[in-house]
């Protein structure tokens, strides 16, 4: 049997008392695992004024295939709130929150927004029928929006980008009261 000098057998002994202490330390060490916790969900009032703009879109619809002579004004106005709409969808896919709902909605689209020529769907509510109650739901939404505006906080991460779109789109809707009325 060869003879073990001092240092293998000093060398040996090392790690073998390093080895059985670490397994000691892995065994002792409880393992967290960390849950994924889903992001919040968009500004409630940046999704309302997205409800809003769709519900108007459907109104504009409605009132324009009732009314002929007003078609192409009308087309004009809607085209408008269509713009509004894909910016405000534009802005909703700032928050991780909002693109979460859409990835798991059912029908969405890969970029979890619709087209914003794109007809509105039927939970969007009931479609305005006259356009005294098209005028109406676009006062309704003028108030509404510039008050999302003015009490947006301001410490927002993406304030400032959504004030300024919330407050053109105000400025835009109360333009089109004067084709309404």
């Amino acid at each position: 049997m060869p003879e073990i000098g001092r240092r293998t057998l000093l060398s040996g002994s090392v790690l073998l008392v390093a080895a059985v202490a670490g397994a000691g330390l892995g065994l002792e060490k409880s393992v967290h695992h960390k849950v994924a916790v889903p992001p919040p969900p968009p500004p409630s009032a940046l999704t309302a004024v997205l409800a809003q703009q769709r519900r108007l879109l459907a109104g504009y619809d409605t009132v324009a295939a009732d009314q002929p002579a007003r078609a192409a004004i009308l087309s004009a106005l809607r085209a408008d709130v269509a713009a509004q709409s894909a910016a405000v969808e534009a802005v909703l896919q700032r928050y991780p929150g909002w693109r979460l709902s859409q990835q798991d909605a059912p029908g969405a689209s890969p970029t979890g927004s619709a087209s914003p020529d794109a007809a509105p769907s039927a939970s969007a509510g009931n479609p305005l029928a006259s356009l005294t109650e098209l005028s109406a739901a676009v006062r309704s939404s003028v108030a509404s929006v510039s008050q999302a505006c003015l009490s947006w906080p301001a410490t927002e991460p993406n304030g400032a980008v959504v004030v300024p779109l919330l407050g053109s789109i105000a400025a835009g809707l109360s333009t089109h009261l004067v084709e309404l009325t």
